[in-house]
Order: structure tokens, then sequence, then C-alpha cells
């Protein structure tokens, strides 16, 4: 069985074709990623903090 494995590049804006190992690699990385932010929604409650992109006016 043939198995290609093609990968987007955002800055270049096209596909490029990549080897098993990379890919592995990659999905390994994004899994853990995944994994990460999940624990800190569910255990750490991240997701009940407001952020924001400026500083808060104090009077």
């Amino acid at each position: 069985m043939l198995r290609f494995y093609i990968l987007f590049d955002k800055e270049n804006k096209d596909l490029r074709e990549t080897d098993k190992t990379l890919f592995t690699l990659l999905k390994t990385t994004h899994w853990i990623i995944e994994c990460y932010h999940r624990a800190l929604k569910q255990l750490c409650g991240i997701n009940k903090f407001i952020v924001r992109k400026s500083e808060a006016f104090i009077d």
C-alpha cells in the first residue's frame, strides 16, 4: 500500500510532500499540545480567566 503525506505551508500558501517520519513527528507534537490545552481547561479552569489586549483603566 502506497501512502502520500502532504503538508500545507501557511507562509507560501502551497502544499509540499513529506515523508512518514516527519509527518508522524508533527502529528505527535500536535497531539501533545492538544492534550496540554485540554488539561489546562479541565484541571486548571483556565477558560474562566478573562484576558485583555490592553491594561484596564484604573480611576
